[in-house]
């Protein structure tokens, strides 16, 4: 066998053929990410996680304390499932039209609306009393926040191109994971001292 290179007419391509030519080989440089606006978007995509999973350590203590399951702890998990899954249930009823609607007004309307549904529906989290208030600001946070689908399109079609895609995709996997992460920390951190 001969280790040459193939013929351009693709004759006597085998394993060791190379794939690209010796001329196209050379990559462009990569195109530098925009760092106010990815900044940004990724302190958005941040504190999407955080107030997500901020209620995780907590919920089944909170569903205990509001006497929802009538003393029986065994309806405690169905109520705190409920409770969790409300949210990303409203989330998934909503995010088609979020898309839609940032594809129509923009997409700095529709982060913003998405920002202030989260301040909001933490807002009323934190002052509810009653299972029905808890699981309407659960559904108020997933029914306001498609930011996740919306800085997906900032990524991917506005902020980057082919050479720093993947870079620009990372960073906002990177933020969701540490937000995920420490989103627990204010329970641990700053007590209640009620």
């Amino acid at each position: 066998m001969s280790s040459s290179a193939a013929p351009s007419d693709g004759t006597n391509v085998n394993e060791h053929t190379p794939l690209l030519h010796a001329g196209q080989q050379g990559q462009k440089k990569p195109t530098p990410l925009p760092k106010l606006q990815m900044s940004i978007l990724l302190l958005a995509v941040l504190i999407e996680s955080m107030t997500i999973r901020f209620i995780y350590p907590y919920i089944n203590q909170l569903i205990s304390e509001l006497d929802i399951t009538g003393g029986d702890e065994r309806k405690v998990g169905y109520y705190t499932g409920l409770m969790e899954s409300l949210l990303f249930a409203a989330q998934a009823l909503t995010v088609l039209f979020w898309s839609r609607t940032s594809d129509r007004i923009g997409r700095k309307p529709v982060l913003l609306v998405g920002i202030f549904g989260l301040s909001l529906s933490m807002l009323c989290f934190g002052l509810s009393k009653t299972f029905l208030a808890l699981a309407l600001s659960r559904c108020i946070t997933g029914a306001l926040n498609g930011n996740v689908a919306v800085v997906k399109c900032i990524t991917m079609g506005e902020l980057t191109d082919s050479t720093n895609i993947a870079q620009g995709v990372a960073l906002m996997t990177m933020a969701w994971s540490v937000g995920a992460t420490f989103g627990y920390v204010p329970l641990t951190r700053i007590p209640c001292r009620g």
